[in-house]
């Protein structure tokens, strides 16, 4: 694992070469162990044409699979690998729009997180196909079509959702990925600490600042995550899920997973 005592951003004005703040790519996402965070000075939009996984947002964990669409706002904390549960699954294949708001004068902000809604797919090709062919009035056309997804999506959005943007947020950078990668292993705070070079009193404080949780309920909630997605998607039995995902004992992951989701494992499959 590659530690880091620090956020990356990534994808800053040389994205944006045309005559518009915005640009679209296509994206197949293969098997990658490291979930490495980072943050862009753009909105990011992403559409999964097909495939499924995990993907790390904020302070959020969201399954996703075909035709899920993720909304990442500017300086928002998130993963650059969508993270997958293992080697055998297949790649999942992605679209992107990234956008200046700021510089598009689009005001209009929803919060960070995926869903699968088929007006924001269908607002998101709209947007995608006039990036791509360019006609006559194409900027304006697409800015009025993305001010529409931004409220659609702030329509939608889920509650309590948040972004993770606390100004030391880099300081635990090291210990979220590190989760990211090894939640089904056993982990302690010390550890954790010890990958930030902070005390354990101070990187308790920086991690429940930030997060809203403590260390050991963001390490649950990474793999309750996880086995949403393996229920999901798969037919293991839900005692080998509970303990591919880190659980040592099938009663306490059962109890945790209805308190989180309100029905049992094999009720929610």
């Amino acid at each position: 694992m590659q530690n880091r005592s620090s956020l990356d951003f990534i994808l800053d004005d040389k994205i944006f070469l045309g005559d518009i703040p915005a640009s679209h790519m296509l994206y197949t996402q293969h098997y990658h162990q490291d979930a490495e965070l980072h943050y862009h000075r753009c909105l990011e939009i992403g559409r999964c044409v097909e495939g499924s996984g995990v993907q790390f947002i904020g302070n959020e964990i969201y399954p996703f699979s075909g035709n899920t669409i993720s909304i990442i706002h500017k300086e928002c904390i998130h993963d650059s690998h969508i993270v997958m549960t293992n080697q055998s699954e297949p790649p999942s294949r992605w679209k992107y729009i990234f956008a200046d708001l700021e510089k598009l004068r689009v005001e209009i902000e929803s919060g960070s997180y995926n869903t699968y809604d088929m007006d924001l797919v269908q607002l998101f090709e709209m947007m995608f196909h006039e990036l791509g062919d360019k006609n006559d009035d194409y900027q304006q056309l697409f800015v009025n079509l993305l001010e529409a997804f931004l409220l659609k999506a702030k329509r939608a959005e889920p509650l309590p959702r948040s972004q993770t943007n606390h100004p030391n947020a880099n300081q635990i950078a090291s210990a979220l990925n590190y989760v990211a990668q090894n939640y089904h292993a056993d982990i302690n705070v010390e550890q954790l600490a010890k990958s930030c070079n902070l005390s354990t009193s101070y990187f308790r404080k920086v991690f429940r600042e930030n997060l809203g949780v403590s260390p050991q309920q963001y390490i649950i909630r990474v793999r309750l995550a996880m086995a949403e997605h393996l229920l999901s998607t798969t037919k293991k039995k839900i005692i080998t899920v509970s303990e591919e995902v880190g659980f040592n004992s099938l009663s306490s992951f059962n109890r945790l997973f209805k308190r989180a989701y309100g029905v049992s494992p094999r009720d929610f499959r």
